[in-house]
């Protein structure tokens, strides 16, 4: 049931009379000060929460920890509102700032029941939130903050040299065969097949090439992004158009490549023990094989082992594991080319894991070094426009 979700440590019952009064449902109350933990690490299901509310009187995350879990939040649920208690804050905070950058609009600055009220219920815009500031810090206490947001003209402006990549389509491999398949699996259910390979589209899509994301497997699960997104959507070809990249359910793949001339077709197949023939798999130009590596994810990796009979070369991309454990997990491994997944809420994200796909797709890659001079981001940080 969808309700109102607070995150409080020392004030679990700050909000039981308003919501009492405005007839709100409180589905939880979660005693915590790590949100970065709560959302990022342990990965908490908060899709019931309307509206998220999190108490910053207890939080002891640093403001960027607090910017970085609440970015995450909206990025998994953009459809939620979060709404933030901020009655104990220094108006000279800095949090406020990155809460606004973020689109953070809903921020008790006060516990009167009209503010409380506004900010729970109702969704707030920036200029409700620079009245609310306006109304409730002194003119000092408002310069000051100005001081934190505003360029200090006196200063003169940093330009950096910044390094970048430019990743672009090498297509001569068209003189010897016009699509290359990329097959993906999971070593179980649930793993994050799909998430993976929509992220490789679009990482595809990125470089220019021409790709497209292909159910393969018996789910048929894909087509409810229709349901929870605004897409293209053409049932007679089975296809969803959506954040620049072709996505077909139940598929008829020579039809497919006889109206599109895709350079790279990727195959979602799923759990790999619903594979019926290994070869299905294996006789792909790229094999991706993705797996976790908790305690009890690793006796799967014996079905993987019989499945792909003892084949070298295999692109393993693991979810979810802790840096230390790296070394020990490639070694754990040796017959593999072992990867780390970062940490991406959102399957259509664009520079995502661009140093693995960028091993993976190495052959057919273009990658120049491009010198671009832009200002540090420390004066970008400072030319955010918050006062109208």
């Amino acid at each position: 049931m969808a309700g109102l979700v607070y995150i409080s440590e020392m004030r679990p019952d700050l909000l039981d009379e308003i919501c009492d009064k405005h007839f709100n449902v409180i589905t939880a109350k979660i005693r915590e000060t790590n949100l970065k933990e709560l959302i990022i690490k342990k990965g908490a299901n908060l899709s019931h929460a309307q509206p998220f509310v999190v108490d910053l009187s207890a939080i002891r995350d640093t403001v960027e920890e607090i910017a970085e879990a609440l970015s995450s939040f909206k990025q998994m649920y953009p459809d939620k509102r979060v709404v933030i208690i901020a009655d104990k804050e220094n108006p000279q905070s800095p949090v406020f700032i990155r809460l606004i950058e973020i689109g953070v609009y809903n921020i008790a600055v006060n516990l009167e029941d009209e503010t409380l009220r506004k900010c729970l219920f109702e969704p707030m815009t920036k200029d409700d939130i620079t009245l609310l500031f306006s109304e409730n810090f002194k003119s000092s206490e408002l310069n000051a903050m100005r001081e934190n947001i505003v360029t200090e003209k006196s200063e003169p402006e940093e330009i950096t040299a910044i390094i970048q990549e430019k990743i672009t389509a090498n297509l001569e491999f068209k003189k010897y065969k016009n699509n290359i398949f990329v097959a993906v699996c999971g070593t179980e259910r649930h793993i994050g097949v799909t998430h993976q390979a929509l992220l490789i589209t679009k990482f595809l899509c990125n470089a220019e090439f021409k790709a497209c994301y292909i159910e393969a497997n018996q789910r048929q699960n894909i087509n409810y992004i229709s349901e929870v997104y605004n897409v293209n959507l053409n049932e007679n070809k089975h296809l969803i158009q959506f954040e620049g990249i072709d996505i077909y359910y139940t598929p008829k793949l020579n039809e497919i490549l006889s109206e599109k001339d895709y350079d790279f077709v990727i195959f979602d197949f799923g759990d790999i023990s619903e594979i019926e023939t290994p070869a299905t798999f294996l006789t792909k130009d790229i094999q991706i094989i993705v797996g976790g590596v908790k305690a009890w994810e690793t006796p799967a990796y014996s079905i993987v082992s019989n499945k792909i009979e003892g084949s070298r070369g295999m692109n393993f991309i693991m979810n979810f594991a802790p840096p230390s454990e790296f070394e020990a997990i490639k070694k754990s491994l040796p017959a593999w080319d072992i990867y780390f997944s970062e940490y991406a809420p959102y399957p259509f994200s664009s520079g995502v894991n661009i140093n693995v796909y960028k091993e993976i797709f190495s052959d057919y890659l273009i990658i120049e070094n491009v010198q671009n001079s832009e200002f540090s981001e420390r004066k970008k940080k400072k030319n955010f426009k918050f006062w109208r």
